[in-house]
């Protein structure tokens, strides 16, 4: 009789399944599940100051402009410096390519799709939302001034913020 571990499982069927998963998986694991039907549950690790622990890379592939084809970025959208009339007008932190802790928020994507030859640059406004998805706000096509097209959008999202979390009392 071999040892059971906590990633093994012997179930005849599906009706076998208990409620909880038996794996007793951790929190920040639960995504790396074994059994497909906990795996759709995953739940997100969150830290003291409501940050989220996840790949904000893997979470933007929810959106129809992702493409990393030609290379690309996301950024943190935190304030605006409109003396600047190009991207530096978005002032914001380059978000890495792996598992860091994120504040739900607003952020830009820069996908840079088409041959080699001839580059399609998606600009896409999208909100992290608490549950750790992208909600797309607003995509630009291919345009130069796409940061100042964006800067009502993104003030009006601080502005918004900033006065819920003064009537909540943060």
């Amino acid at each position: 009789r071999g040892r059971e571990t906590s990633r093994s499982l012997s179930l005849k069927t599906v009706d076998d399944l208990p409620v909880e998963c038996p794996l007793q998986c951790p929190k920040c694991s639960i995504d790396m599940c074994l059994l497909p039907q906990f795996k759709k549950q995953t739940v997100i690790r969150t830290n003291e100051r409501g940050e989220l622990l996840i790949n904000i890379h893997s979470v933007v592939k929810q959106l129809s402009s992702y493409s990393r084809y030609n290379g690309g970025w996301i950024r943190q959208v935190d304030s605006l410096d409109m003396t600047c009339t190009d991207g530096r007008s978005i002032v914001g932190s380059k978000c890495e390519n792996q598992k860091t802790w994120n504040r739900p928020g607003l952020y830009i994507d820069c996908s840079i799709d088409g041959a080699r030859q001839n580059q399609i640059t998606y600009h896409t406004l999208f909100e992290l939302t608490k549950d750790g998805n992208a909600k797309e706000i607003s995509m630009i096509y291919d345009e130069n001034d796409w940061a100042v097209e964006l800067w009502d959008l993104i003030e009006a999202y601080i502005n918004y913020n900033d006065s819920s979390r003064a009537q909540s009392g943060e």
